[in-house]
């Protein structure tokens, strides 16, 4: 916040472009610090699935402050979260879009459908980012185990999900 995030609002109004709304930045953890990849200001997946998966108060309510220029008040469960995307085959060059998906009513948690469809025959993938499993625990180890078994119930020929998601965060928690 103090080093990235801060500097950018208050850029931003320097530059006579004050921001009202919802900043998300990208940042990344390198040999030489904490990067910035980008900021967006949309509720993109997967970025907003992670972290509003902790919001206990009324998102819209929310919303609605920001519009009215009233900061709104937001509380947080104080679990940690930890999602992975599962993607369809060739992502991000190219999507399988058709290919059956089974398992998802056997997941518990947190499923959130990206590219997907429903015909006559069941679940089927529709992009390049199709589900995305999102769990939340007391630490970072218990939610990557929630999230990772998750995963393991949703099957499909034409998904696949990276297993390092956090990873490197582990080396916090130990």
């Amino acid at each position: 916040m103090d080093n990235i995030m801060l500097p950018m609002a208050k850029a931003l109004s320097k530059e006579g472009v004050p921001f009202t709304g919802f900043l998300y930045g990208g940042l990344m953890v390198t040999k030489d610090g904490v990067k910035t990849i980008e900021f967006n200001a949309r509720f993109g997946d997967p970025e907003a699935e992670v972290i509003l998966a902790r919001l206990e108060s009324d998102f819209v309510q929310a919303l609605l402050d920001v519009m009215d220029g009233k900061n709104p008040q937001l509380q947080w469960n104080p679990q940690v979260s930890h999602g992975v995307v599962l993607a369809s085959t060739g992502y991000p060059a190219s999507s399988t879009k058709g290919a059956l998906i089974t398992g998802t009513e056997k997941t518990d948690g947190i499923l959130y459908h990206m590219g997907t469809k429903v015909d006559e025959e069941g679940l089927k993938t529709d992009g390049g980012r199709v589900l995305m499993v999102v769990s939340l625990a007391d630490t970072l180890p218990e939610a990557m185990d929630l999230t990772y078994h998750e995963l393991g119930k949703i099957q499909s020929d034409s998904l696949f999900y990276r297993k390092d998601i956090g990873r490197k965060d582990l080396k916090e928690w130990h």
